[in-house]
This record gives C-alpha cells, sequence and structure tokens, in this order.
C-alpha cells in the first residue's frame, strides 16, 4: 500500500498521533458527560414522581373523610395545590372506572382516559382509608420528564452549550500544544539525522546537541563517541599505513638493491650476501603475518574458544620456548602461579603471553630477570585473575601510554628485526576477553600486567560449532 512521504516523517506521526489521542479522549469524555446527563435526569423523575405521590395520595385520603367520596372536582381541589404544569396524576375508584386525569396542567375527560384492569397497570398505587383501612381508590402518579419544563431544558442547554464551547477551546489549544511539541521533536531528531548523515559523509567535526529529551540526547552522545572513534581510528589508520610502508619498504628496497648489484654483476652472490638477503625476507615475511594476525584477532569474526586451561602448565610452555634466547643473554626466568586453572582460549592467551614474554627477553636489562606470575584479582568491577611479566629494564613514564600502539618505535628498539605489533597483538587478546593489559614502571622492574575476567567474553565473542572449522586455519596462523 503506497503511503506518502509526508505521512512517513516524525512530526506528521507524532502529531497526528497526539490529534487522535486527543480526539479519543474528548469522545470519551462527551460520552460520559451525556451519560451522567442522563442519568441524572432519569434520577431526578424518579424522585420527582415519589415526591408528587407522597404528597398526593394523603391529600386524596383526607378528601376522601371529609366528603365521604371521591369525584372529580374533589380530587381536583385536594391535589391541585401540589401540581406542577409537567406533572400527571390519575385516578380510579375502588372498582377502577376513572374519576380524575390530569396532564400537563389541564383536566382531561375522562372519556379520553382508557380504563384497564388495575391488574395491568403496575404504576397505579393503592388509596387506603387510614381509619378504617378499606381501599378508596388507586393512584397513578407520572411527570413529563426534566426537559419538559422550559427552564429545565434551558438550564441542560446551557450547560451543553458551555461544555461544548469548552471542549472546543481546549481541542484547539491542546492542538496548538501538540502542533509545537511535534515541530520541537522533529526539529531535534531532523537535526540528530542531519548530523549522522555528515558524520556519514566523512565529515568529523559535527557538533551534537546534548541537552533535551534523554533518549535524543543519549543518541546525540553515543554520536559523539563515534565521531571521536572514527575520527581516532582515521588517524591511527593513516598513521599506521604511513608506517607499514615504510617498515615494508626499508627491507623491500634493501632486497631490490642487492638483487639488482647482483644482477648487473656489481657484487658476487655469496653467502653471507644470500643470508642478508634472506633475513630481510624473513623481516618482510614477520611483518606481513602479524598484521594478518592482528586484523584476524580484531575481527567482529573472530569468537573465543573458550575453555579450562592449566595456567601452571601455560606459563611454562610459553617461558619453554624463550629459555634458550633468555640463557644467551644471560637472564633468568622465574615463574609464580597462585591460580591454577582459568577459563581462557588457550591458543589465543598462549600467543599474547609469548609476544610479553619475547619483548622481556629481548628489551630486558642484559644480565637481569624475568618474573612470570599470576594470581586472583577482586575489586568491585572485576573478578578473575591477573598475569604480571616484569623485567628488569626501564622505560620512560611518556613512552608507556605508546608502547601498545602498533608500530611504535622506541630508539634502540627492533634490534633483531621485531615487527612493532607484539603488544598490540597481546592487548587485542585480552580485550577480546573482557580484560586490559596495562604497562608501569616500578622502581627498577618494567611491568606489563594482562587482567582475564572469571567468565571471559561476555560479549558473546564465543566460537560457535557452526564456525570452528572456518577458523582452524587462522587460528593456527595466530598463534604461530
Amino acid at each position: 500500500m503506497y503511503e506518502p512521504k509526508t505521512m512517513n516523517t516524525l512530526f506528521a506521526r507524532s502529531f497526528f498521533t497526539v490529534l487522535g489521542a486527543l480526539l479519543l479522549l474528548l469522545v470519551t469524555v462527551a460520552g460520559v458527560f451525556m451519560f451522567g446527563i442522563n442519568r441524572s435526569i432519569r434520577v431526578w423523575n424518579v424522585q420527582r414522581t415519589r415526591a408528587i405521590r407522597s404528597l398526593v395520595q394523603p391529600a386524596i385520603a383526607e378528601a376522601y373523610r371529609e366528603e365521604g367520596d371521591l369525584d372529580e372536582e374533589t380530587i381536583y381541589e385536594a391535589v391541585v395545590p401540589f401540581l406542577r404544569g409537567v406533572s400527571a396524576v390519575q385516578v380510579l375508584d375502588r372498582h377502577g372506572d376513572p374519576v380524575f386525569h390530569y396532564s400537563r396542567g389541564e383536566r382531561l375527560a375522562l372519556e379520553e382516559t382508557g380504563a384497564e384492569p388495575v391488574g395491568t397497570r403496575r404504576a397505579f398505587v393503592q388509596i387506603s382509608d387510614d381509619q378504617s383501612g378499606e381501599t378508596i381508590g388507586y393512584l397513578a402518579v407520572d411527570t413529563a420528564g426534566f426537559t419538559a419544563d422550559p427552564v429545565n431544558r434551558a438550564f441542560i442547554e446551557q450547560i451543553i452549550t458551555s461544555a461544548t464551547t469548552g471542549a472546543t477551546l481546549s481541542f484547539l489549544i491542546a492542538l496548538l500544544v501538540a502542533y509545537g511539541y511535534s515541530r520541537s521533536l522533529s526539529a531535534r531528531t531532523g537535526a540528530l539525522a542531519a548530523g549522522l548523515r555528515r558524520l556519514a559523509d566523512g565529515d568529523r567535526d559535527v557538533p551534537f546537541n546534548l541537552t533535551g529529551i534523554l533518549e535524543l540526547r543519549e543518541i546525540a552522545e553515543s554520536a559523539e563517541r563515534l565521531e571521536a572513534q572514527l575520527a581516532a581510528s582515521e588517524r591511527q589508520r593513516t598513521q599506521w599505513a604511513q608506517d607499514i610502508s615504510h617498515d615494508l619498504r626499508t627491507p623491500i628496497t634493501a632486497l631490490k638493491s642487492q638483487f639488482e648489484a647482483m644482477v648487473e654483476g656489481v657484487v658476487e652472490p655469496s653467502a653471507e650476501r644470500v643470508r642478508s638477503v634472506y633475513g630481510e625476507l624473513l623481516r618482510v615475511e614477520k611483518l606481513v603475518r602479524d598484521l594478518t594476525d592482528l586484523s584476524y584477532i580484531e575481527s567482529p569474526q573472530l569468537r573465543l574458544d573458550v575453555r579450562p586451561v592449566l595456567l601452571p602448565s601455560l606459563l611454562r610452555s610459553v617461558v619453554h620456548t624463550f629459555e634458550m634466547q633468555a640463557s644467551e643473554r644471560e637472564i633468568e626466568i622465574a615463574i609464580d602461579s597462585q591460580v591454577e586453572r582459568i577459563e581462557a582460549d588457550e591458543h589465543l592467551l598462549n600467543r599474547a603471553l609469548g609476544n610479553i614474554v619475547q619483548n622481556a627477553v629481548r628489551y630486558g636489562t642484559t644480565p637481569g630477570k624475568i618474573r612470570v606470575s599470576a594470581k586472583e584479582k577482586q575489586t568491585d568491577a572485576f573478578r578473575g585473575t591477573e598475569i604480571r611479566v616484569a623485567n628488569v629494564g626501564y622505560v620512560a613514564p611518556e613512552e608507556i601510554p605508546r608502547l601498545i600502539e602498533r608500530l611504535y618505535r622506541r630508539e634502540n628498539s627492533r634490534p633483531e628485526g621485531g615487527s612493532g605489533l607484539g603488544l598490540s597483538i597481546a592487548a587485542a587478546v585480552v580485550r577480546l576477553h573482557g580484560g586490559e593489559l596495562s604497562m608501569s614502571q616500578e622502581g627498577e622492574w618494567t611491568v606489563v600486567s594482562l587482567t582475564i575476567p572469571e567468565h571471559p567474553g561476555g560479549d558473546g565473542r564465543y566460537r560457535s560449532k557452526q564456525g570452528a572449522a572456518g577458523q582452524k586455519s587462522a587460528r593456527s596462523a595466530a598463534t604461530g
């Protein structure tokens, strides 16, 4: 079904929704009001009839005692003081024959009164002599209705007129309020939508209004955070692209120059030169592999394969990998694990710890020490395990926040051809588990601390059975 574009706007929908609700309210109030008036009139008629009967019936009985009989003139003189133009009174004698009929301010001829058996006339009540108790006749009293009186009718008309006028004014005021509210809401959401469109088009200097309706304010705050994250991501991507270009261009240029020299016969392809070329190739290979691994770990498609992990065994396995390199640099490695078992993705955690320990061996003071420890950590906001890798060495405080950045190069860093992505990969693995990676300088010790929550992957990023096979080859690459 085709729906006009103007009806799809927030202004139109909110305006007509409020208008419809208002109309429904007015109809409901009008219905209740008319029901109340009709009910009040019915109650007035009943009460009025009872009041006339309570006055007329004793008057007729008194007239019967004085005259000894019921005739039309006697009854008229007895009841006329109590009658009004809207009243109706009919009297039958003890045999059920009409003797008096009065309606709307005048007496009616008895020939115009239809006589029916008393037993069928439910409106008639018995008139009894108070002294003898005998039945002297039957009485029927009625009223033409509240609105039959011109004064009453004018009163009702005035109430309805006032109510209609009030309802009309209320409707017009509410209409203006609904229009103003819908226009304001539409303007706020329109400005928010325009800002998001500018954000999607690449503008990173979009102002968002952070006041007003709570839900819109939360959307604006989220849009501002998104804007800041996009700007930071773009700056990081630009810097990363420049760093990658620089890191790849240097070894490729060296390889190209050496190959050109050998092809042109300027230098001989000796074993030493081939080893040098091979070393440059390994550096490029490691950089490309680490970039691939980081991209894989940070991809939204990755799901954790969380299982129980024997932490002491994992720490010994990681340390064992670098024992020979540490021995060559006269570095002693000690392990102290106070935690027996944790829940984690063992392969990814092994990769993260391996990168951290490798950095400690590579950049630590020679000779020196490395301490790998694990203990439980509980705070108001965290419950889980803290793993610390500390090595003797020094990092300037202003440099610590940047060491986890991709491809950040310290002065005199990577003497053995590191890619500069080791801590970035470790941090990505820890974040994937729902923890944090931090670095600090504690006296002569440089400490890298990572936390693994008691229940990692709280964002639902677990490996599904369907995706397990597809991730197997990529995971083996990420774990080295």
